[in-house]
């Protein structure tokens, strides 16, 4: 399978170290879930292999809502006009300081 390079990126969203890492604010409720499935090796994987054919990587990251975020965009998700302030959990804890994409699923493996 061939893919275009120009084109094909993997797109990796909310990889936060509250959910997927030892130590995280939710990793004892689905640690044995989570590892039951190999989910941060295969993510490894997936990144990897991106990596490895040369195709670009972009990380979705969680943005905690500060005013004046959305007031230039012309097509606002009804998420995001709900009650902006929901998401203050986000403002304490590993998962708010850095998401995964800044931690072990950023590293390569050989």
């Amino acid at each position: 399978m061939t893919f275009d390079k120009t084109v094909t990126a993997l797109l990796v969203i909310d990889p936060y170290n509250d959910f997927i890492s030892d130590g995280g604010k939710l990793w004892d409720r689905i640690k044995r879930v989570a590892q039951a499935n190999s989910c941060v090796p295969h993510m490894l994987d997936v990144l990897n292999a991106t990596r490895k054919a040369g195709l670009r990587v972009f990380y979705a990251l969680h943005h905690r809502y500060r005013p004046g975020d959305y007031e230039t965009w012309k097509y606002i998700a009804p998420v995001q006009k709900r009650e902006p302030g929901r998401a203050r959990h986000l403002k304490t804890g590993r998962g708010a300081a850095r998401s995964a994409a800044n931690s072990h699923l950023n590293r390569t493996t050989s």
